[in-house]
């Protein structure tokens, strides 16, 4: 009978139990690690997970520009009003936002270009100085006021006239005079400190020189009629862009009664 041979497994004492490691580190040290130092949890771009302080509120402070040897145009309740403007336009810029959205884009296109054709009545303010008289402007580009059309009063000279007339609209402005005669709604505050640019830039205007009688006529009844339409809450007809030193902008639009105050691009 042919003998069966059972198959044998391999003996183990011929296996390492443990592998020896490389010669190279026989007597190598075994590190020792301590306890894991808990870290902040991170999020988003990185940045460790504690309290950040508040983000810093732009400031709309107005800071008002002298125009011609040192003249402030508006002080104290001015800048109040400015910064009220400022603040409503704030309030108001989303749902502003999503009117303009809403209207169709040949209609917009078609506004901004009658806007833009239509010419600036003179004299409009222009920022950090006053310029001289453009002598090369059109006539048809200013009101025309007849002869008993009424006149600012006052005595001495058509500059004199006009500072005396600003100073005594700002102090009606201060006392709170003017806003028992119109209510002090953001439209009537841009209105107001229109006239004043207005004003202050019609008396810069004299400095250049004597204007002739036909002028200074001009000049005081131009001023009666932005008063007589700051107080009808119409729309004083003289539009005005005033950048000040902090890069806020002041735009109103004589012939819409819009006002806007911009803060500047940080």
């Amino acid at each position: 009978m042919p003998t069966t041979e059972t198959p044998q497994a391999p003996s183990t004492s011929t296996l390492p139990s443990v592998v020896p490691p490389p010669p190279q580190y026989d007597n190598a040290a075994v590190p020792s690690y301590g306890a894991p130092t808990p870290q902040p949890a991170e999020y988003g771009m990185g940045y460790a997970g504690q309290s950040s302080p508040a983000p810093k509120k732009r400031k709309r402070t107005i800071v008002l520009a002298s125009i011609i040897g040192g003249a402030v145009l508006i002080a104290g309740a001015g800048v109040g009003a400015a910064a009220i403007i400022s603040g409503q336009d704030s309030n108001s810029s989303e749902s502003a936002s999503s009117e303009k959205e809403s209207k169709s884009t040949s209609k917009d296109k078609s506004e901004k270009s009658e806007k833009t054709s239509e010419p600036t009545p003179s004299p409009s303010p222009t920022g950090k100085s006053t310029p001289a008289p453009d002598s090369g402007s059109s006539e048809q580009d200013r009101p025309v006021y007849g002869p008993d059309d009424p006149q600012i009063g006052g005595t001495g000279t058509i500059g004199e006239r006009l500072e005396a007339f600003r100073i005594e609209l700002k102090q009606s402005n201060d006392d709170g005079t003017l806003w028992t005669k119109i209510p002090q709604t953001k439209e009537n505050l841009g209105a107001y400190l229109a006239a004043q640019f207005i004003l202050t830039d019609l008396k810069a205007a004299t400095y250049f020189g004597t204007p002739d009688a036909e002028t200074e006529l001009f000049y005081a009844q131009h001023a009666k009629h932005i008063e007589l339409m700051l107080l009808a809450e119409q729309p004083l007809g003289t539009s005005v862009h005033y950048v000040m030193e902090d890069g806020t902008v002041f735009d109103y639009n004589g012939d819409t009664g819009e006002v806007s105050m911009e803060a500047p691009t940080p």
